[in-house]
């Protein structure tokens, strides 16, 4: 039960140790831009999206804003990478995973600047989403794209929630 648990706790984060070393590792020898450190951070990124995801569900936190920089900025990284290979094909079939995990991870943070930049992420991968992806996949992209218009709304009701509650304070 629980200690079976904590064990693929223990090991999915020596395993996460042990890739992050990797990734260190081949940009050593290989250099930032070589396909195989680009791939580790790649793979590494996706477990680290996966882990703050699942952080984020069981204890209901959010994660730390450095670790979201880090993936951001790992994202950015590898980007720069693939776009540099000038494939004939959509970047999305690479990056898909990554930046949809990026942008459920800003848009969780719940501020309109966090949401509006998961939102720009997505833009990336517009056209592999509408030609590649399920209906359930299009289904979560659209509605973390619009996320931060929601924010607005439910912004302005707070407001005037909170100008009525003063308002009944003030007559009663």
């Amino acid at each position: 039960g629980l200690s079976n648990a904590n064990k693929n706790a223990d090991n999915e984060d020596e395993n996460d140790a042990v890739l992050e070393e990797h990734v260190g590792l081949s940009s050593t020898m290989m250099g930032d831009k070589h396909w195989t450190t680009n791939l580790t951070l790649l793979l590494y990124l996706d477990r680290r999206l996966s882990a703050m995801s699942q952080h984020m569900l069981t204890t209901q936190e959010l994660p730390e804003m450095d670790e979201v920089a880090e993936a951001i900025d790992n994202l950015q990284r590898i980007k720069r990478f693939v776009d540099s290979l000038k494939l004939d094909m959509d970047p999305g079939h690479v990056l898909g995973d990554v930046i949809i995990g990026i942008a459920r991870t800003l848009v969780s943070l719940g501020d309109e600047k966090s949401q509006k930049y998961g939102a720009e992420w997505l833009s990336h991968i517009d056209n592999y989403v509408q030609h590649f992806g399920s209906e359930g996949l299009q289904k979560v992209v659209s509605s973390l794209k619009v996320a931060w218009e929601k924010h607005d709304r439910s912004i302005d009701s707070e407001i005037g929630d909170s100008q009525n509650q003063k308002k009944k304070a003030k007559t009663v």
